[in-house]
């Protein structure tokens, strides 16, 4: 009983030594790791300040140059716009009064009145209608190039069969026909060659919909 005391003893003595040992290494380890972050943070500081410095020097003329072209190429045509835009909407008040003076002499004088004005809008502001459908007029296109790609894709086609100058049905291909001509021509007996099928009938494109369409099924 004793000698059993004894090497338990041994034992939690043996484990108690091993885990300071270990809890010692796991100190130092971890005062290395920070040693060795903490300087490759102040490294990493120093480099990017010193790059800061040479990048700054490099992007300072472009800057400047980006900047000058931003000014004179897109603030100015803003402001021109928003100066259009604005005389445009000043000018509705004005056209009010000079409709309504021309509809007080004759009502059929509207019509040609609104010409005039028209006229004089283009003539006023064509510059700023010229910078307006540059924009909606690639657009319009762009979106209707889409609409029309998307709408024939999803479109189905079949092959409208006229033969001997009567329209006979929708196939789905040529081969459709070229295997109805081969099937009645076997099942024949033509003795006198008086029978024969036409090699190529007129085909045309149409669009499937509702269509009943003969395939080789």
């Amino acid at each position: 009983m004793k000698q059993k005391q004894k090497e338990n003893r041994r034992v939690l003595a043996c484990i108690k030594t091993y885990g300071k040992v270990l809890f010692a290494k796991l100190r130092f380890l971890r005062e290395e790791a920070y040693r060795f972050h903490y300087v490759l943070g102040v490294r990493a500081i120093r480099r990017l300040r010193l790059n800061w410095r040479r990048f700054c020097v490099w992007i300072t003329p472009v800057r400047r140059w980006t900047l000058l072209i931003w000014r004179r190429q897109v603030l100015r045509r803003v402001r021109r716009t928003q100066w259009a835009w604005s005389s445009i909407r000043a000018g509705f008040p004005a056209i009010g009064r000079e409709l309504t003076a021309a509809a007080k002499k004759n009502f059929f004088s509207v019509f040609p009145c609104l010409w005039r004005i028209f006229l004089r809008g283009i003539r006023r502001h064509k510059m700023t209608l010229g910078s307006v459908w540059r924009v909606v007029g690639p657009s319009a296109a762009l979106l209707t190039l889409i609409v029309t790609v998307v709408a024939w894709t999803g479109t189905d086609f079949c092959l409208s069969l006229t033969y001997r100058g009567q329209e006979l049905g929708y196939i789905e291909s040529a081969t459709v026909y070229n295997a109805a001509a081969k099937m009645a021509t076997d099942r024949v007996v033509n003795v006198d060659n008086s029978f024969s099928v036409d090699a190529s009938p007129k085909l045309t494109i149409a669009i499937k919909g509702d269509r009943d369409v003969m395939d080789n099924a």
